[in-house]
C-alpha cells in the first residue's frame, strides 16, 4: 500500500481498526521518547534510603503508543557485589507479546532492547560501586536527554531544512541584486557605513581629549563630557566620531550626538579645520 488514510467510517466492517493504525497515526507527528512536559518527565532519582531509587510521574511515547504513570514507582538495586562494581539501568519498555507497556529495572544490564516486538527507552544508568549500601544521585546518569537510547518527545522530528535556506539565500541575493541600482547615492553610502561601523570601531575618547587630534580612520564613542576644539562646550549626551579620509587624504570629522542637535562636519586639509557637509 503506497498511500493510507485514517480514519473512515465503517460502512459493512470494511473499515475495521486496530492499535498498529492508531500507533501509525500518531507516529507520523509525535517523536517517539518522554514527555517532557507531563509530570516529571519519569525522572530517576534515590529514595535516600539505602540502596533504593525511584521512578517519578510522567509519560512516554513509543512509536506512537503512549504510557503514562501517574505515581511514584519504588525499585530496590540489588546488593553491591564486594569485589567488582556494576552498572545496572532502568528502562521504559513497550511490549506487542504482552499488549504492554512498563518501567523495568535490569541489574548488571545497560543494553536497550529494540526489534520487532519490544521497544525500549532507557531513563537510568545507575552506578552500583563494590560494597555500596546506599544508592545517592550521584550514582544515577539520566539518559532521557540522550536520542541514541531515549529522548524526548515533540511534534517534529529532525527536520531538512536545507532546501529552504537555499532558497531564501536566492530570494534574498535576488531581492539585493534588483535593489543596488534603486539605492540612492546617499542611501548607498550609508548602508556601506552602518556594515563598516563593527568592522572600524575604535572604542571611546578619552573625556578632555583634543578632538581635532583623533585623525586616525574609524568610529569612536564620546562619553557625555567636556572635549577641547568642540563645536559644543560640553556633550550632556553620549556621540558618535566618524573618521573619514577622501581621496585627496583630506581629515573629516563627523560628531553626531544622541540628542536633538545637529550632526557635526569638520575638515582638515593639513593647515587648518574647516566645516564641510556632506559625503566624501
Amino acid at each position: 500500500m503506497t498511500q493510507y488514510s485514517f480514519p473512515h467510517n465503517d460502512v459493512d466492517d470494511d473499515r475495521l481498526y486496530d492499535a498498529f493504525d492508531f500507533k501509525r497515526f500518531f507516529k507520523a507527528f509525535l517523536k517517539t521518547g518522554v514527555v517532557m512536559s507531563f509530570g516529571k518527565g519519569l525522572l530517576i532519582e534515590s529514595a535516600q534510603n539505602g540502596m533504593n531509587i525511584q521512578v517519578n510521574n510522567g509519560a512516554g511515547v513509543i512509536e506512537g503508543g503512549s504510557h503514562i504513570n501517574d505515581a511514584v514507582i519504588a525499585i530496590k538495586v540489588d546488593v553491591a557485589s564486594s569485589v567488582q562494581d556494576r552498572k545496572d539501568s532502568v528502562v521504559l519498555r513497550w511490549d506487542d507479546d504482552i499488549r504492554d507497556s512498563y518501567i523495568l529495572y535490569k541489574p548488571n544490564d545497560t543494553s536497550v532492547i529494540r526489534n520487532a516486538t519490544i521497544f525500549e527507552l532507557q531513563l537510568a544508568i545507575i552506578d552500583v560501586p563494590r560494597n555500596a549500601t546506599q544508592i545517592v544521585n550521584a550514582n544515577i546518569t539520566d539518559m532521557r536527554g540522550n536520542s541514541t537510547v531515549c529522548g524526548w518527545s515533540t511534534p517534529f522530528d529532525n527536520i531538512n531544512v536545507d532546501g529552504m535556506i537555499q532558497q531564501y539565500d536566492d530570494a534574498i541575493l535576488t531581492w539585493f541584486e534588483g535593489m543596488k541600482d534603486q539605492l540612492s547615492e546617499d542611501a548607498a553610502i550609508n548602508l556601506q557605513n552602518q556594515i563598516n561601523t563593527s568592522l572600524r570601531s575604535k572604542g571611546a575618547v578619552t573625556i578632555g581629549a583634543d578632538i581635532h587630534t583623533i585623525t586616525d580612520p574609524g568610529f569612536y564613542v564620546l562619553p557625555v563630557g567636556s572635549y577641547t576644539n568642540s563645536h559644543y562646550a560640553t556633550f550632556t549626551k553620549k556621540c558618535h566620531l566618524e573618521v573619514l579620509q577622501d581621496g585627496a587624504g583630506n581629515i573629516k570629522q563627523v560628531i553626531t550626538p544622541f540628542e536633538e542637535l545637529a550632526p557635526i562636519y569638520d575638515q582638515y586639509d593639513g593647515t587648518t579645520w574647516i566645516g564641510w557637509r556632506g559625503y566624501i
